[in-house]
């Protein structure tokens, strides 16, 4: 009998859990296809699916296993992967080179010492996640250093499926991925990003880096946030401007 852990109330086996789609999706080729990487409750499926793609993969991390049931509540179409997609010793390893090709890869990736805990505690003190006072960082930094491998996954996937678009999300700390800066111990010299970008582009890919925040799209919160987009170098470049409205002040 395999080993089992509790994670978040929940008994999960420690094998990858493949889970087929509650509901056959009506037509499969009418409209282009995406992979939701990291995907969560499914805030980015509803934005993929508004755009006009149909997704039809959401992977996660065992350990998030009830992110994976939401989102398979919310999007019954959805074939789903609930499995270590880093650590290729895990029980529950899965490659993503393995997941099924798509036209658009979504990745919301991590970054060090990126946690929901953390995230908030950096707000009500109005630091970065990479100034916030945090006694564990140091037992912390080999796993953190292995979550934010998550950009690494679309790497691998675009390596093996090569999508015609990716669009990767992460905090703006993902620019300083890399051995740490000399007396900054959470701030790193982003040797490791500029690495990352570079193999994605090897791949025939273009891409541009936007930096937005979330409370210019209706959310009710001000969130920074790093989008890199990534295109065939084939296609035309796509218009990626922001251009908020703007009141004219009266004179």
């Amino acid at each position: 009998m395999s080993e089992e852990a509790t994670i978040m109330g929940h008994i999960i086996s420690k094998t990858a859990e493949h889970r087929p789609a509650l509901r056959r999706r009506r037509f499969r080729h009418d409209n282009p296809t995406a992979l939701d990487l990291f995907s969560g409750f499914g805030g980015f499926t509803q934005g993929i699916e508004a755009a006009g793609f149909d997704t039809i993969v959401g992977a996660n991390h065992n350990r998030y296993k009830v992110e994976v049931e939401v989102h398979e509540a919310n999007h019954p179409h959805v074939e789903h992967w609930i499995a270590d997609l880093i650590n290729t010793d895990s029980d529950t390893y899965h490659s993503v080179r393995e997941l099924p090709a798509a036209d658009l890869l979504v990745a919301g990736v991590t970054c060090t010492n990126h946690s929901q805990a953390n995230t908030q505690r950096a707000y009500e003190q109005g630091l970065t996640l990479f100034d916030l006072d945090d006694p564990e960082f140091e037992e912390r930094a080999t796993r953190s250093e292995r979550d934010r491998a998550t950009a690494n996954c679309v790497l691998h996937y675009a390596d093996q499926h090569h999508p015609l678009l990716i669009l990767v999300e992460c905090t703006t700390e993902l620019q300083s991925w890399g051995p740490a800066v000399p007396g900054r111990r959470k701030v790193g010299d982003g040797s490791t990003y500029r690495w990352w970008l570079r193999e994605i582009t090897k791949l025939g890919y273009e891409h541009k880096v936007l930096y937005l925040n979330s409370m210019f799209f209706g959310v009710p919160q001000s969130r920074d946030r790093l989008y890199i987009v990534f295109w065939d170098r084939t296609l035309p470049a796509p218009d990626l401007d922001h251009r908020p409205q703007a009141v004219r002040p009266l004179r």
